[in-house]
């Protein structure tokens, strides 16, 4: 039969935490607080291990009413952050057996890698078990006296605590607004504040508690304001060499940690970093401009995005994810146009772009170039001869090869959908040597460093884009069309479309193929021409030898 733990205070914020983690290794829960039926009396007679989570000037009087009514052998613990007096009542009133805990954690945290203090009380059998519970979750076990516990904890907690909270207090009576204040904080010292705001985030009773419930804070503290006025007097006086010396005493005593201190630290604020960058390129995707009047490729300075800007620098522009949710946009009317790119002349075709334009009705109304100018940048503590990898569009890293091959031979080249992606993928990545090739202001605005730039194989690199709608615009002007179609399943189809076009001395521009997805030995054959007198007629008779044909559009 499993054991039943009763959580006295299992509505507060921990009693819930330890209420979840005892349900889900199969204890039965109870719980009784404030505001339910069940009281604490009758919760400690049916327990057969009871928890008081409750305020530290609490633990002990409840302590005193439920403990002899707990069957001896079943065990009672409580998760004060101070342990003396609540071990001693319950080892005074309790028959069972008695261990007093203390997590050194909040309920917002994880159990993996956290500390529990075990000050035992009575009952080897009960202690070893719950050291067995919890290590099996990750947690570490730190076994000590109760004495020992309060001491550690009035400078772990009471001085830590004291610090952050005379911190904030000094701050709230400055005349500088919190906002200009962070304004001006690096990275190490914006960490520092987030602790800072993390502890002023919490219920200040227990905060409160913690402080006064330990009698011996009361020295520590004293320590504290006596070097904090010895600290104030020495820039009173502007006395460098005694400052010298009260910084090498705090020195001395933090020793050889100061170095894994840095190294720590380091890895913690790069990470933070890459958070801030992370959060600063997800906004580029938010408040986008909803009465966008054209589609393209994001976020900002993608080459899509610099395209768009060279041909129509006064369309208000919308950034798509991906070639099909900018497929998706135009076709749910929620933008007019789009701007896709088409084809590479070193690369070719775009398949993404030709695939929606074929499944969908949207065609093509013109076509631009716009010439590539290919960067490569790395993350800014990247050591550029450890690059193991390489993001980009396929595309970009092919139109790259001879430069990767030659700079970057063991680094892996890893494709994703655009640039865009590339250089999200890296900044959210931890390893640090990691490159992309991107335009010069996408890199720029990804707080990425520039390695090298011009890195394409061929000078002279550009890109084709389309400028899409749902609406089909012929015009006399334009002399090219696009169309796409599906041959009949039998000897000479191809063939037999592509004469239609030979006999009207139609020129063909461009053919390719693409798999219809649908099945193997399926393709569509997709056929840039130019526009001819007989072209109507020619389209018609070709029209009638397929299973699918679609014009894609005018240019």
């Amino acid at each position: 039969m499993n054991k039943t733990v009763g959580i006295i205070g299992g509505n507060g914020a921990m009693g819930r935490f330890f209420a979840d983690f005892f349900r889900q290794r199969g204890f039965g829960v109870i719980i009784s607080d404030i505001d339910t039926e069940l009281s604490n009396e009758d919760l400690a007679k049916q327990s057969d291990i009871v928890i008081v989570s409750v305020p530290i000037k609490n633990t002990p009087e409840i302590i005193k009413n439920v403990a002899p009514l707990i069957r001896e052998d079943g065990l009672i613990m409580d998760i004060a952050s101070i342990k003396k007096e609540p071990l001693d009542t319950m080892l005074k009133h309790a028959k069972c057996s008695v261990l007093a805990t203390h997590p050194l954690f909040g309920p917002s945290n994880g159990l993996e890698g956290q500390i529990i203090a075990f000050c035992g009380g009575r009952g080897k059998k009960w202690h070893d078990e719950m050291q067995k519970l919890f290590e099996s979750s990750g947690v570490l076990i730190k076994n000590l006296s109760a004495k020992e516990h309060d001491k550690i904890m009035s400078t772990v907690q009471g001085l830590t605590h004291f610090v952050s909270i005379v911190l904030a207090n000094a701050l709230a009576k400055g005349n500088l607004p919190l906002k200009k204040y962070l304004d001006f904080q690096t990275p190490a010292y914006r960490i520092t504040v987030d602790f800072l705001g993390r502890i002023l985030n919490q219920n200040p009773e227990l905060y409160g508690s913690i402080q006064i419930e330990n009698s011996l804070n009361v020295d520590t503290i004293s320590r504290f304001i006596e070097s904090s006025q010895k600290f104030l007097e020495i820039v009173k006086t502007k006395n460098l060499d005694e400052f010298k010396d009260f910084f090498n005493e705090g020195k001395d005593y933090l020793g050889d940690f100061t170095n894994k201190a840095q190294n720590e630290s380091d890895l913690i604020i790069n990470i933070f970093t890459q958070i801030q960058k992370e959060q600063k390129r997800q906004s580029l995707w938010q408040d986008q401009d909803q009465n966008a009047e054209l589609v393209v490729l994001g976020p900002k300075n993608t080459y899509s995005h610099l395209a768009s800007e060279k041909h129509f620098p006064k369309k208000r522009k919308y950034f798509a994810r991906n070639i099909p949710e900018l497929f998706e946009l135009i076709d749910n009317d929620d933008i007019k146009e789009g701007f896709a790119p088409l084809e590479n002349k070193l690369e070719g075709t775009v398949n993404a772009t030709l695939d929606e334009l074929f499944h969908r009705d949207i065609f093509i109304n013109d076509i631009k170039s716009f010439e590539i100018t290919h960067c490569l940048f790395i993350k800014k503590s990247a050591n550029p001869n450890k690059i193991n990898k390489v993001y980009s569009h396929s595309h970009a890293l092919g139109q790259c090869r001879n430069y990767l091959n030659k700079n970057f031979k063991k680094a892996l080249q890893i494709p994703v959908s655009s640039t865009a992606e590339a250089i999200d993928r890296a900044l959210q990545e931890r390893d640090q040597n990691i490159a992309v090739i991107c335009s010069m202001q996408a890199g720029l605005d990804g707080y990425l460093k520039l390695l090298s730039e011009g890195i394409n194989d061929e000078k002279g690199n550009e890109t084709r884009f389309c400028l899409v709608s749902k609406e089909l615009k012929s015009s006399p002007e334009k002399n090219k069309m696009s169309i796409a179609f599906i041959v009949k399943d039998e000897a000479g189809a191809l063939f037999s479309v592509l004469r239609e076009f030979a006999e009207a001395k139609i020129n063909l521009i461009r053919i390719e193929s693409r798999p219809t997805k649908k099945k193997f030995d399926e393709y569509v054959f997709y056929v840039d021409l130019e526009k001819h007198e007989k072209l109507e007629e020619a389209l018609k008779r070709a029209k009638s030898k397929t299973e699918i044909f679609k014009i894609l559009g005018e240019w």
